[in-house]
């Protein structure tokens, strides 16, 4: 798990600087999923779907912020 994961963050670190010309590292990002599914099944009593539909979303929202370059 701990190698998916690496070669996933490498992988996608590498396609996001390919594709939008900026250098950034989606580690931050993986690890933020992590944190809000945890705190919404353990904290907040969600269902295992609707946290994954949320970190779904929240990854469709990141990529497309960054690809049409909002944030910078």
């Amino acid at each position: 798990m701990f190698v998916a994961t690496c070669l996933v963050i490498g992988f996608g670190s590498l396609l996001m600087w390919l594709w939008t010309n900026l250098p950034m590292a989606i580690g931050c990002v993986i690890s933020l999923t992590a944190f809000t599914s945890f705190s919404l099944v353990l904290g907040q009593h969600i269902s295992i779907p609707v946290a994954l539909g949320v970190v779904l979303l929240m990854g469709v929202l990141f990529t497309i912020i960054l690809v049409t370059s909002i944030c910078a």
